[in-house]
């Protein structure tokens, strides 16, 4: 097909989101009509002996179809990104719903789900109450406030519990390109890519598969996080977006306690690696991030000292029983090759990213290289992408040190220190994909994305399936 022309380009790229919708469709359709399982096997390929075949059909489809519209992003036409993203976001929905479509009931696929169904049935009989200190009701009421709310309003409660983590996904997939876009607006190509990797995403310990006040903090994180970046930039509705910095920041405290420690440390991160850039346009915005970072932690201190005092202890929150690192490592090889396969994937096209624009003798071993990074100085990546990422440098070192703590909570920290990630590989991404005119690289990279989605699949719904029999 010719797509020289625009409409013929748009044609194309029309017929290409069709084909991705189908995918989606196909995979929706499969696993909706198979019976509803009402217990969870314990074979390790139980989940994908169940699957039809038709699932994999649909998610091979969706992947191909957004990899091909890569080619349309260039493009000046706003309904070129809009369809990637959208797409992107198909893809992320599709890995992550088998569980909520296939089982009787989200408790099946998410034991703590009963506490949370059970609350808001007592408050739909009895009026709201949020009971005693220890209670996640009482010590973050936000995500049960909204699932109580949203009932009231006619949503049906299996419904709510099954199917809002998706549309929560879909949020947080549209802040994070709008964060990107904020941080460096000219890599708008890297900007999509990012999004396209995080839908691809392995890891379900931070942005969960159940309803909960995790996944709910995940939001108000995103949303604080871009409402700081926004403000910095030149617009007509600083008064505004100063306004709501605070009340976002209040709405995460009340949503969940780590993603509100998670959003401190990278605020005072980000003032500490703007104040090293030797940017001045950049060193001269550290203020709004450092005020921003202490107002975090002060309120979610005296917070958490009037509502729950006797939980709020670093080593509390640092050790905070049932962590999911216990799921990652006490598993088959087979179960950890394939967690490790997606945050490596991410991590070396980041990897290379940085190596490729830092070129100093003895490379990671010179101080030299980091004093690079940390001022921003690489030339083939823009200084607002460096200072982002290199503004997670304390969520980095609460990620190190969480694997010399027992029962902590590491994968969590994984997740958010990829946010800060995504862009610099999204642009390794792009550069790849644009690199080779013989398309020999562009064809390897096409099969490793299909790879790392595959594998994706299936450490998503597996650390899933061992959670849930692990409970039992």
């Amino acid at each position: 097909m010719d797509t020289r022309n625009e409409g013929g380009a748009k044609t194309y790229a029309l017929v290409t989101f069709m084909v991705i919708l189908i995918g989606f469709s196909y995979s929706f359709f499969a696993i909706s009509i198979q019976p509803r399982v009402s217990e969870i096997g314990v074979d390790q390929f139980w989940l994908y002996e169940t699957l039809p075949l038709l699932y994999w059909i649909g998610l091979i489809m969706s992947t191909i179809g957004i990899f091909s519209m890569i080619r349309f992003l260039k493009k000046s036409d706003a309904l070129y990104p809009f369809l990637f993203i959208f797409s992107s976001v198909l893809l992320m929905i599709n890995l992550r719903m088998v569980w909520p479509v296939i089982s009787k009931t989200p408790v099946l696929y998410e034991p703590d789900a009963n506490n949370y169904i059970t609350v808001v049935n007592s408050w739909l009989k009895s009026g709201i109450d949020f009971g005693v200190e220890g209670n996640y009701q009482h010590d973050y009421p936000l995500s049960f406030l909204i699932a109580f709310i949203s009932i009231k309003l006619g949503i049906p409660m299996d419904i709510f519990f099954r199917f809002s983590p998706l549309f929560i996904y879909t949020i947080d997939a549209i802040i994070l390109y709008l964060l990107y876009h904020e941080i460096a607006p000219e890599r708008r190509l890297a900007n999509y890519i990012a999004i396209f990797l995080f839908s691809l995403s392995s890891l379900g310990y931070w942005t969960s598969v159940h309803y909960c006040p995790d996944l709910v903090g995940t939001v108000f994180y995103l949303l604080s996080l871009f409402l700081c970046v926004k403000y910095v930039r030149k617009t007509t509705w600083k008064t505004k977006i100063f306004l709501l910095i605070p009340l976002s920041i209040f709405l995460l405290i009340l949503s969940h306690h780590l993603s509100t420690l998670y959003l401190a440390l990278t605020l005072l991160g980000l003032s500490f690696s703007m104040r090293l850039n030797q940017s001045t346009e950049i060193k001269k915005k550290w203020i709004l991030f450092f005020v921003s970072g202490i107002y975090t932690y002060t309120l979610w201190f005296a917070y958490g000292s009037l509502v729950y005092p006797s939980f709020f202890n670093i080593y509390v929150y640092l050790q905070y029983s049932g962590s999911p690192i216990t799921l990652a490592i006490e598993s088959t090889l087979f179960d950890n090759l394939t967690f490790v396969i997606y945050p490596a994937f991410v991590f070396m096209l980041f990897a290379y990213g940085i190596l490729k624009g830092i070129k100093v003798k003895r490379g990671l071993f010179s101080i030299e290289f980091y004093k690079r990074l940390l001022s921003g100085k690489v030339p083939t990546i823009s200084d607002t992408s460096i200072t982002y990422f290199t503004g997670y440098i304390f969520v980095a070192i609460l990620f190190v040190l969480g694997f010399g703590i027992p029962n902590s909570y590491p994968l969590r920290v994984l997740e958010v220190l990829l946010i800060g990630i995504y862009p610099i590989a999204g642009q390794t991404f792009i550069q790849m994909y644009n690199a080779n005119p013989s398309r020999k690289l562009k064809a390897i990279l096409f099969c490793i994305t299909i790879f790392v989605m595959l594998t994706s699949v299936y450490r998503y719904n597996r650390q899933i399936q061992r959670r849930a029999t692990a409970a039992i």
